[in-house]
């Protein structure tokens, strides 16, 4: 039995994006005497404005009191409102991040599969980051059985040889290229690591250990 190579999987999130018009549906901003409410109907993100800056509030469902109009310059008027039924979109993914405490350094927007239908919510991001931190961040596998010669005919030639695992929504190929003549393998060289993922809002990259290709007369190895 074998060890085929250790790797190291890094995710890479990568959102498709709806653009859908910003609504405030969630939220009622109003001012009462001299102090600023807003009125929400779940917890989330509040982001105003008055006439010369933006403030950002934590607020729980139900009636939030902002402060009193002598802290303002001019009238407020909602920027956004971040909520876990939000829908991301390119406009508010800053927000977003923020809102789910995501350092909005590390984001590294992907619109190779950008797809206008896939509307992602807050809620959805959440859970896949959830479930992408309880993976292990190195994956060391053993091959059960090396890859075997079962040719039946005495020709020669050359072949590719797969071995596949999946590990949560990662998807790991093996593959490497073994020379033949009858049931006697004769090479092996050009072992490789793929990694891919189906899961819509991250994929991975691997970093490989140097891969070792071996053979003999009836196996061959990758380690």
């Amino acid at each position: 039995m074998k060890k085929l190579a250790s790797f190291i999987l890094v995710l890479i999130f990568t959102l498709s994006f709806a653009i859908p018009v910003m609504a405030n549906d969630n939220v009622n901003l109003y001012k009462d005497a001299n102090q600023w409410y807003a009125k929400t109907e779940i917890a989330g993100m509040l982001t105003v404005s008055d006439n010369k800056q933006t403030y950002q509030y934590d607020v729980v469902a139900g009636v939030n009191q902002l402060g009193s109009q002598s802290g303002y310059i001019g009238q407020l008027q909602i920027v956004s409102f971040i909520g876990l039924d939000t829908i991301i979109t390119q406009d508010n993914i800053q927000d977003v991040l923020k809102y789910l405490n995501i350092d909005t350094k590390n984001f590294i927007p992907d619109s190779s599969n950008s797809n206008s239908a896939n509307q992602t919510t807050v809620k959805e991001l959440q859970d896949a980051i959830q479930t992408a931190q309880s993976l292990p961040k190195t994956v060391e596998y053993t091959a059960t059985a090396p890859f075997v010669n079962n040719l039946s005919r005495a020709i020669s030639g050359t072949k590719t040889l797969f071995m596949y695992f999946t590990l949560g929504s990662a998807y790991i190929e093996y593959s490497v290229s073994a020379g033949f003549s009858g049931k006697t393998w004769t090479s092996a060289y050009g072992g490789n690591i793929a990694v891919s993922s189906t899961n819509v809002f991250y994929t991975y990259t691997l970093t490989k250990n140097p891969i070792t290709t071996t053979f003999n007369s009836t196996n061959v190895y990758m380690c």
